[in-house]
């Protein structure tokens, strides 16, 4: 019997296991129905459906009970990926009749950028931010009491012509 507060250590491959079958499972049964739907609404399905299993799974592998928000971004940027390569392969069909179709896939990759952007630069500003934490000295330098010497004013002669 595990301590309170530690883990069984038998538990561990059996989150690992359950974790990656929620994956596999929510991945192939989102991406069937895409497939089967052919549409933008199984895209949509497939989006919401692999959002879903990927916050599951990612909370299985974290070993903790509440949802972190590096596993909700990891949820993110994977669900909208995963529909934007899904539209691509249905532009390859010949299914792309639809004007709303034809605007969501030109303008797609503009928000699937900004995904992107938002996933690598917001782990990178949390990683500063927690540098800037960890030692405040560092990241403001001491301010000296004492002022720069002014330089003098430039002196006027007098007995000088113009020009």
């Amino acid at each position: 019997m595990p301590e309170e507060g530690k883990e069984d250590p038998l538990y561990e491959p059996k989150r690992w296991l359950i974790g990656s079958g929620i994956l596999l499972f929510g991945f192939f049964v989102s991406a069937g129905i895409a497939y089967s739907l052919k549409s933008l609404v199984g895209v949509g399905i497939m989006g919401i459906g692999i959002f879903l299993t990927v916050l599951i799974g990612s909370d299985m592998f974290s070993g903790t009970t509440r949802l972190d928000t590096g596993e909700v971004r990891k949820a993110i940027a994977i669900s909208f990926v995963s529909v934007y390569f899904a539209m691509m392969g249905i532009s390859c069909t010949g299914n792309q009749d639809n004007v709303l179709f034809k605007n969501l896939l030109e303008n797609f990759w503009g928000i699937i950028a900004v995904i992107i952007g938002f996933y690598f630069g917001g782990r990178s500003a949390e990683i500063i931010a927690d540098k800037f934490k960890e030692s405040p000295e560092e990241s403001n330098p001491p301010q000296s009491n004492h002022e720069p010497p002014n330089p003098a004013p430039l002196a006027v002669q007098e007995d000088s012509e113009p020009f």
